[in-house]
């Protein structure tokens, strides 16, 4: 998407002052007159030639001075002009730019359908607007006071379920993990936006489990985690992933149409609750 500037305003424009009587194609000079017909010329004349630019010859030409003064005038006005855009064009980018500028880490899951994220920013709030969000999918605990006025003022649905990070140990419980796919598997949620604090390693480990319940390569998964988490990737987060059982979820997948529904077969007996949709 493009943004139109309109700096017009800031354009520098030639302004060719006339003289009543001179020729229109003839611009107006400090201390020029028109040449006339040779011969002695009034000491009035003479008086505004020489009080203007020094001196004039007998051809009534300009000397270098005058020359010089307009030049100097006209390079000023032409440099102040210039000056003046350029400091419109900054005050503008900021503002309009701002607005599309998307969450860092920020990337597509399934394109036009599942997007991923760090915490989005207040000036990320325009980018998200741009998206048709239906749904968000907060895997932390905390939420600003702006955050929440922003997805009730946009009508989107706001589900959040707390993801633990795995430091130390693996820490993300299994029925976690399914109450978040759960959301993700959902069709009625999309366009969905998933985010944690820093778009790394909770949301990787849902999107990686999320391909694998696609039936993704282990190796498509690891590549895909890595590259948002790059050199703060975790093998706790690994571990999680290879442990994790896609079949908890299969079914619902089924249901929503992500794999082929050729062999049916029930949840299974885990107990877990449902999503939490905060208010």
């Amino acid at each position: 998407m493009y943004n139109i500037i309109d700096d017009s305003a800031a354009k520098p424009t030639r302004v060719d002052t006339l003289v009543e009587g001179t020729d229109m194609a003839t611009p107006a000079l400090r201390g020029w007159i028109a040449p006339g017909p040779k011969g002695p010329m009034s000491s009035r004349a003479q008086e505004t030639k020489e009080k203007n630019v020094g001196m004039i010859d007998g051809e009534g030409t300009v000397q270098a001075e005058a020359v010089t003064a307009v030049s100097s005038s006209v390079t000023t006005a032409s440099s102040t002009a210039m000056s003046s855009r350029r400091s419109s064009f900054e005050d503008k980018t900021p503002a309009c730019l701002s607005r599309f500028t998307p969450p860092d880490n920020f990337g597509t899951v399934v394109d036009g359908k599942i997007f991923r994220s760090a915490y989005p920013k207040q000036e990320n709030y325009g980018y998200l607007q741009s998206l048709k969000l239906k749904s968000i999918l907060t895997l932390v605990d905390d939420c600003p006071e702006s955050y929440t006025k922003f997805i009730s003022e946009n009508g989107i649905r706001h589900y959040r379920v707390s993801i633990p990070p795995n430091k130390g140990q693996v820490c993300i419980p299994p029925e976690a993990m399914v109450q978040a796919l759960t959301v993700v598997l959902n069709r009625s949620n999309y366009p969905l936006l998933i985010h944690c604090n820093k778009g790394k390693h909770r949301t990787g480990c849902v999107v990686a489990c999320f391909g694998k319940v696609l039936g993704k390569s282990n190796k498509q998964i690891k590549e895909d985690y890595h590259t948002y988490a790059a050199e703060k990737a975790r093998v706790l987060d690994e571990q999680f992933m290879d442990g994790f059982d896609e079949r908890s979820v299969l079914w619902m997948a089924r249901f929503q149409g992500w794999v082929p529904d050729d062999e049916p077969r029930s949840p299974l007996c885990t107990r877990t609750q449902s999503p939490r949709q905060a208010a």
